[in-house]
């Protein structure tokens, strides 16, 4: 007799054991029965579901936050700052000052990006989040001296 292989997750792994029983539970739940029986665990699809986003926010849960506070020096140049490293899972965080000068705007677009194409207009107070690696990919533009863009991300 042969069987599946199954996933047998190492001693530290407990969460992941958690996982596995949790998707065989959900399999089953959604699996019809005919007989409008609870599966065989006796957890409904709610309950397992809002297991599941517990495990899922352990899992995915930041140590800390990282922020850069760039202030535009130049206008219409390529503002320089820090790179920040963005974690697996996470985003980067693009704002407007909301004390920026409201005739000012923050461009964001691809880090070789024409600015006149694929641009991202941001007014004061207004963000944008990206699901990058780094904060090299943009390329980020104030047009009024003194205005601050806020690079910020968690860490992990």
């Amino acid at each position: 007799m042969t069987t599946k292989p199954e996933f047998v997750p190492p001693p530290p792994w407990t969460q992941g054991q958690q996982m596995v029983a949790l998707l065989q539970d959900i399999k089953a739940a959604l699996q019809p029965s005919g007989t409008g029986t609870p599966p065989p665990t006796g957890a409904t699809l709610s309950d397992l579901l809002v297991t599941l986003n517990k495990i899922l926010a352990i899992q995915t849960n930041a140590r800390a936050i990282q922020t850069i506070d760039v202030p535009v020096t130049t206008p219409n140049m390529q503002i320089q700052y820090a790179s920040l490293t963005i974690p697996d899972g996470f985003s980067l965080t693009v704002l407007s000052h909301p004390n920026n000068n409201a005739a000012g705007l923050i461009l964001v677009a691809p880090k070789n990006g024409n600015l006149q194409y694929n641009v991202v207009s941001l007014r004061p107070g207004q963000f944008v989040q990206y699901r990058i690696t780094t904060s090299d990919a943009l390329y980020i533009v104030g047009t009024i001296v003194g205005d601050i863009v806020i690079l910020s991300s968690e860490l992990k």
